[in-house]
């Protein structure tokens, strides 16, 4: 991972393996926040650190004292991304690089629950759970699957907005990148699969804000992001 600082011509490049020790020897004055951080998230990942099907029995047997306990404790503090890094980190150079993959997930660490932003950075740092081939052969295999299935797949196409009828959603206007062309395709069911705040203030926009406030501020709940943690780390 590299990270320019406020130098344009200055490049941080943080190893895998050593991440904690790269970041401690670039900022030492917080040495004891950096541990302090990567002590929390380590503790997340070893909560998911196996599956059900996976465990031993005694691991099983003890799985409501050892993990379940702390998955309600998160729910209960439902403590955000933010809080837990202002709490650990002050210089804010080093919070961007510890928050750089955010925006996979979100668009503001004040409203993005702390375990699933730990989990999947502790699997990030320690090479946890990846496809195995690469993240491309997920595109690749969604692809086959839509196509054996009388889909079709379109690249180069930037969907601009969702459009409505009765406020339900009933198809996308895109833009080719090559003919930059509009084109509007039709469907039963419009799936979006990126940031809800973007999908209700810029693809769906014809709705106003009290339109769509209580789809939105579900999305921003903590029990949303918890159960979405849980689904992604086991299955």
């Amino acid at each position: 991972m590299e990270h320019h600082r406020n130098n344009p011509n200055e490049i941080l490049t943080i190893p895998h393996g050593n991440t904690q020790e790269a970041l401690i020897k670039a900022f030492p004055h917080e040495a004891e926040g950096i541990r302090k951080y990567f002590k929390k998230i380590d503790f997340q990942g070893y909560l998911v650190r196996r599956f059900p099907f996976d465990m031993k029995f005694l691991d099983f047997f003890f799985a409501p004292l050892t993990t379940l306990v702390f998955f309600a404790y998160n729910m209960l503090r439902n403590e955000s991304v933010g809080k837990v890094l202002d709490s650990c980190i002050k210089d804010p150079r080093l919070k961007r690089i510890l928050n750089i993959n955010i925006s996979y997930y979100h668009h503001n660490p004040f409203k993005f629950i702390w375990s699933y932003h730990a989990i999947a950075q502790s699997n990030y740092y320690n090479k946890g759970v990846y496809i195995k081939g690469g993240s491309q052969k997920l595109s690749d295999t969604l692809n086959d699957i839509i196509t054996q299935n009388d889909g079709e797949v379109r690249a180069n196409a930037d969907v601009v907005e969702i459009l409505l009828e009765n406020k339900k959603a009933k198809g996308v206007k895109y833009i080719d990148k090559k003919s930059k062309e509009e084109i509007e395709i039709y469907a039963d069911t419009i799936i979006a699969n990126r940031d809800p705040h973007i999908v209700y203030t810029k693809l769906l926009s014809l709705l106003s804000p009290n339109e769509y406030k209580k789809d939105s501020k579900l999305t921003q709940d903590f029990i949303t992001y918890f159960i979405a943690c849980i689904f992604v780390y086991d299955i």
